[in-house]
């Protein structure tokens, strides 16, 4: 009779064995289907990452886009009054040049160099140039 209280020993350890095996797996199972599902989730933030990226790379190069735009019509506006004050320069210089005639043949080139060059002085004035400048 002795083997009989062994024999339901091992026949309840074999049980409780069992029974834990099976918790086991199932939790397993559980886990595996939570790593899953946040792996799943891992794969749709990193791609909704992507797309955001992309959306901002794409805003970005819009910016960029206009912004260069912008600075073409600048630097052709520029060009325009770089061309614009040139001319008037040429014009200035050709008034110059009269008005230098007229100092010789009035005679003011003999004059007193300080009316000679109040002359040019209201010349370049009239016309908003800086006295500084030499032509």
């Amino acid at each position: 009779m002795a083997s009989k209280p062994v024999k339901t020993a091992v026949e309840e350890a074999n049980k409780q064995l069992a029974g834990m095996f099976e918790q086991l797996t199932n939790q397993e199972r559980e886990f595996k289907e939570i790593v899953n599902e946040k792996e799943a989730e891992i794969v749709r933030l990193h791609q909704a990452l992507k797309d955001l990226e992309m959306r901002s790379a794409k805003t970005l190069m819009d910016k960029l886009a206009k912004a260069n735009e912008q600075i073409g019509w600048l630097n052709a506006g520029l060009e325009e009054k770089d061309q614009e004050i040139a001319k008037l320069k040429g014009q200035l210089q050709s008034i110059v040049t009269v008005v230098r005639e007229v100092e010789e043949t009035c005679g003011l080139k003999d004059a007193e160099p300080s009316e000679a060059q109040s002359v040019d002085n209201m010349t370049k004035r009239s016309f908003g140039i800086d006295l500084d400048d030499d032509f």
